[in-house]
């Protein structure tokens, strides 16, 4: 019981993050995973406006990278949203990956998504990623006593959000890189 209080304790405040700070931190989440794979001439921009013919659009994200040769457009929209995202969101991020000619499309999302929206992703290539926190971390420990012992500690030393790439089943978020960082200094 306890345990799913800290869960939801956590999920308040993912949620109470401005929608600004919502973006900035999915930005960080895919930049470092970017940084994982060590992506080739890697860009991210937050807040962008593409012109196209048939429109103006504003991305909350938008990633290029350089792979096979090629230049990767990845167009990324950021849901900060206490019901799961709906699968018109997806519809619309699939049609604005058609009018901007890019390669990916990530939706991000407080909340998870509906099993129509799943399935639509899945059909389309397009990512789905739930941001929440790192008290599954706190999991490594046996026991909630020895979580308690360490919790103010612990907030320090580990990043307060977490993120897995639902359509892909991966951990994204903290970086091989970032958790080898945190041990050293353990």
């Amino acid at each position: 019981m306890l345990e799913k209080n800290i869960r939801d304790f956590y999920k308040k405040d993912v949620i109470d993050l401005t929608p600004t700070e919502f973006e900035l931190l999915c930005k960080d989440i895919l930049t470092a995973y970017a940084e994982e794979e060590n992506l080739k001439n890697f860009q991210i921009k937050h807040n962008v406006r593409i012109t196209e013919v048939d429109g103006t659009f504003q991305i909350d994200i938008f990633a290029e990278f350089y792979a096979l040769k090629t230049q990767f457009k990845v167009l990324v929209e950021c849901k900060q949203y206490k019901n799961t995202v709906p699968r018109e969101r997806i519809e619309i991020l699939n049609s604005r990956l058609q009018s901007t000619g890019s390669q990916k499309g990530i939706l991000m999302s407080t909340a998870g998504f509906q099993s129509g929206a799943l399935q639509y992703a899945k059909e389309h290539g397009i990512a789905l990623i739930q941001v929440f926190n790192t008290n599954e971390l706190f999991h490594s420990y046996s026991s909630y006593e020895n979580e308690k012992n360490d919790y103010n500690n612990m907030l320090l030393r580990y990043p307060v959000y977490s993120a897995d790439n639902v359509t892909e089943g991966k951990r994204m978020y903290p970086n091989s890189r970032m958790i080898q960082e945190i041990m050293n200094e353990m």
